[in-house]
């Protein structure tokens, strides 16, 4: 009986890493919403980066093991950026739907906040009052949750994860050495 050794597949790994870390994320932005509007916008949202980078480099340790230990660069960058990808992407759909489907009454809540947050934000920097009242009046304008807003948001994500993988992927690399047979 004859076996074959094969590549280990690379997408799965990542793509379900990715779902996993999605289902993670929207379930802690589930969390966030129901602690209150102060959970949502307060500095432990910031803990959702964290989870989101943990099981990226757990998708990539994961590849590595599936791999004999090693596992190229340019691979790992895969692999952490499609974990990230897909995440961003649940994270976003559903942080929408939440605000502009589910609760709109939460979205003008978090908006009346935000604003709070910055005029306190402002004040303590010393920026004069007229350029605050600017500030506040452009705010009160723009909606931050909306699909395009969102999704600017999701693009510029994209780009710092990307910088995140990179870093992630320098890490974890570790390259097969491959020895000629002129070597012995």
């Amino acid at each position: 009986m004859e076996t074959t050794t094969t590549a280990p597949e690379k997408r799965p790994i990542a793509r379900n890493y990715g779902l996993i870390t999605g289902l993670v994320m929207i379930l802690f932005t589930t969390l966030l919403y129901v602690s209150g509007v102060q959970s949502f916008i307060g500095g432990v949202a910031y803990l959702g980066y964290v989870i989101m980078i943990g099981l990226a480099v757990a998708a990539a340790l994961a590849q590595k093991k599936a791999g004999g230990g090693y596992l190229e660069f340019m691979e790992a960058l895969k692999v952490c950026f499609t974990v990230f990808v897909i995440a961003l992407i649940a994270q976003t759909l559903f942080t929408w739907l939440l605000l502009n489907v589910i609760d709109t009454h939460f979205k003008e809540v978090l908006k009346v906040e935000v604003i709070k947050k910055m005029q306190e934000v402002y004040t303590r920097f010393g920026i004069p009052s007229e350029k605050i009242d600017q500030a506040i009046t452009d705010e009160r304008t723009r909606d931050h949750y909306s699909l395009r807003e969102m999704s600017m948001g999701f693009a510029f994500s994209c780009i710092v994860h990307f910088i995140i993988a990179l870093v992630i992927a320098a890490i974890v690399k570790k390259k097969k050495v491959e020895f000629s047979d002129a070597a012995f």
